[in-house]
C-alpha cells in the first residue's frame, strides 16, 4: 500500500513526445521518494506485467484492514506532530472527512464496466473493502468473479451476438437500476461504451455521475 507511481509525459502540438513512468514509495512522512535501480525494476516489472496473486478474500481483506489501520495510526501522529507544516485549509478538509465519515450512510454504487474479471478484481474489489459501500451493482456482458458486496446484472447471453442489441439491454437496466436502488453514485470505466452509458442514465436519473 505504499508503493506507487508518477506519470510524467511531455505534451507538443502533436500530442505526446515522451514519457515515463516514475515508481515510488510513500516514506513515513508520506511524501514519495525514488528508488534505487533495483527496487525501481522490481517495480516496473509489477506494473507492466501481470503480478497480481488471486488469495482468498478473507485472507486479503484481513491483511488489507490491518495496513490501512496501521497506515492511518501512522497518518494521524504525523499530522499530529507536523500540523504547522500545512495550510489550516488543508488540515480543515482532513478533519471534515473524518466527522463526515461518522455520519455517513451506507451507499450504493451502480457501475458500467466491460473489463476482463482480471481487471474486476483490480478496480472493483479495493472498493468493496471500505466500510461505506454497501452494495455495487455491476451492470456487464457476463457475470464475473464473486465478489463480497457485488452484484451483477446482465443482458440475457444470445443478445451479446447482436451487440448493438446488447448495448440498449444494458441501457435499460441502467436506468431500472437507478430509479429502483437509488444509487448515491453511478459510475462508468471506459468512455465508450460505458462511460456513455452511465453518463445518460446519470443525467435522465439525476444521480451523482463518475468516470473512469
Amino acid at each position: 500500500m505504499r508503493e506507487s507511481m508518477i506519470f510524467s509525459c511531455e505534451f507538443s502540438k502533436d500530442g505526446i513526445t515522451n514519457f515515463e513512468i516514475i515508481p515510488v514509495v510513500i516514506g513515513n512522512d508520506f511524501q514519495p521518494y525514488l528508488l534505487d535501480e533495483n527496487e525501481k525494476e522490481k517495480m516496473l516489472f509489477q506494473i507492466t506485467h501481470d503480478f497480481l496473486k488471486i488469495i482468498d478474500e478473507n485472507n486479503y481483506q484481513n491483511e488489507a484492514n490491518s495496513c490501512r489501520n496501521r497506515y492511518r495510526s501512522g497518518l494521524v501522529i504525523h499530522l499530529a506532530t507536523n500540523f504547522y507544516n500545512y495550510k489550516p485549509i488543508y488540515l480543515y478538509q482532513i478533519f471534515e472527512d473524518f466527522i463526515r465519515k461518522k455520519d455517513v450512510d451506507f451507499m450504493k454504487l451502480l457501475v458500467a464496466i466491460g473489463l476482463p474479471d482480471r481487471n474486476m478484481m483490480h478496480h472493483i474489489y479495493p472498493i468493496t473493502l471500505l466500510g461505506e459501500i454497501d452494495k455495487i451493482m455491476v451492470v456487464r456482458d457476463r457475470k464475473g468473479p464473486k465478489i463480497n458486496k457485488v452484484q451483477y446484472y446482465c443482458p440475457p447471453t444470445w443478445s451479446l451476438k447482436i451487440p448493438v442489441f446488447a448495448l440498449f439491454l444494458k441501457f435499460i437496466l441502467m436506468i431500472y437500476l437507478s430509479i429502483r436502488e437509488k444509487p448515491e453514485i453511478i459510475h462508468g470505466y471506459l468512455l465508450f461504451p460505458h462511460g456513455i452509458l452511465a453518463f445518460i442514465t446519470g443525467i435522465l436519473t439525476r444521480k451523482k455521475l463518475e468516470s473512469h
